[in-house]
């Protein structure tokens, strides 16, 4: 045996214990995240997923959930604020967080701007078809501030809670929803107006829409357009008319063209949605 053919033997031999070792220390320190993990101690779990360890982070984030789960109504919102993780979040765990928070009475947190909770509106669809009041706490909470939801952070929650009202489908809700628009911010109306669109509610959607057709956002005129096809009547034709006729805002979309390229071709979205509104609002006046 030469000294080339000693040397790479030497060389397997060393790397294969040093396979070996390195194997024998991660077990030993996956045994020691899980006697912390059986120990529920957080801190400890924590200072190591600091250091990038990723099983330790795993841990962590299963006690964070049990420590949130086991949160009294004083511990909930402050144990939110350390424990939660969207990242790791469930359906089945934003459940039954979710459905805690309701039962304390802190509501507030879930309406507001807070939108962490991965799953909220689908977690407050379920608890409100079981029958827990979040409608009656949710206009409270708008009631009892000035200018709920506002900014884009604010519209965006706002959206939220439109899908949840949206997926519940209750009309009998929209007068009481609209006797506290008021106190929701102007920009974040139209998430509420959807709602109204979609739970048949013309009598409330009417008004918003009308006071739409001159908004700044050219989202909020489309859906003024949509709501006064459906709802409206032949008062709304002129203010339509001259939308569809004059709206400025243009976009851009791809189109196939007869020889089978694609197109880039500018349209008015605003335009065509108040076109068709007033084609509905003409058949139903043809109608009688």
């Amino acid at each position: 045996m030469n000294r080339t053919t000693l040397l790479l033997l030497s060389g397997l031999l060393a790397c294969s214990g040093c396979s070996i070792f390195q194997k024998l220390v991660t077990k030993n320190h996956e045994e020691k995240y899980d006697e912390l993990e059986k120990a529920g101690d957080y801190e400890a779990l924590a200072a190591k997923c600091a250091e990038n360890k990723s099983k330790a982070c795993e841990a962590k984030t299963r006690v964070g959930e049990r420590r949130l789960a086991a949160s009294t109504c004083d511990e909930l919102k402050g144990n939110l604020d350390k424990y939660y993780s969207n990242h790791q979040a469930t359906k089945e765990s934003d459940l039954v967080l979710v459905r805690k928070f309701a039962e304390c009475g802190q509501a507030a947190v879930m309406f507001g701007q807070d939108l962490r909770i991965r799953w909220l509106d689908d977690s407050m669809v379920t608890l409100d078809k079981e029958g827990v009041d979040l409608f009656g706490q949710f206009v409270g909470f708008i009631g009892a501030g000035d200018k709920a939801y506002e900014g884009e952070s604010g519209v965006q929650q706002a959206n939220r809670m439109a899908r949840w009202l949206v997926a519940v489908n209750d009309a009998s809700r929209c007068p009481t929803l609209d006797a506290a628009m008021p106190k929701v911010a102007p920009e974040a109306r139209g998430e509420f107006v959807w709602f109204y669109y979609e739970a048949g509610c013309g009598a409330q959607a009417v008004p918003h829409a009308q006071k739409a057709l001159l908004a700044e956002q050219y989202g909020f005129r489309i859906q003024a357009c949509d709501v006064l096809g459906k709802y409206g009547d032949a008062s709304a034709l002129e203010a339509l008319n001259t939308l569809a006729e004059t709206d400025p805002y243009k976009a851009e979309r791809e189109v196939r063209t007869s020889s089978g390229m694609v197109a880039i071709e500018v349209y008015y979205p605003v335009r065509e949605r108040c076109q068709a509104a007033t084609g509905q609002l003409r058949l139903r006046k043809a109608a009688g």
